[in-house]
């Protein structure tokens, strides 16, 4: 386990007691924190990271994008993509803006999507 701390040490055990790490390090160190509530784990090598949580988010902000604009998430082409745009145009004639995005850039060229594709799609409304 790469510690992170100054000196760059890496440690092969864990002690967890509660469910909380009480000690990082060797594994002769670790045993001496051996209790009945203390579970010492031996890395045996392998990596371990701290979980990487994102506990915060945007309701509506997600609302806005989820009701009121175009998903490209799941389009894997470019007529698929914008099939999805001409889909949404239609469905949509009250929006005076047309948003959208998340698409796979991987999709396109080094140019990427062209405004032109949009302007075919919808010439009397922006589309970003």
């Amino acid at each position: 386990m790469y510690t992170v701390d100054s000196d760059k040490s890496w440690a092969d055990a864990i002690a967890v007691k509660h469910g909380r790490i009480i000690f990082v390090g060797s594994s002769s160190e670790a045993a001496l924190c051996r209790e009945k509530e203390t579970e010492i784990i031996d890395l045996q090598g392998k990596m371990v990271l701290p979980g990487f949580v994102d506990a915060h988010m945007h309701p509506l902000m997600s609302a806005d994008i989820y009701f009121n604009q175009i998903s490209l998430f799941e389009s894997s082409s470019k007529d698929t993509m914008l099939e999805v745009v001409r889909q949404f145009v239609h469905d949509n004639p009250e929006q005076m803006v047309i948003k959208g995005g998340w698409f796979s850039r991987s999709v396109f060229d080094e140019r990427g999507p062209r405004k032109e594709w949009l302007d075919s799609l919808e010439s009397g409304r922006p589309v970003s």
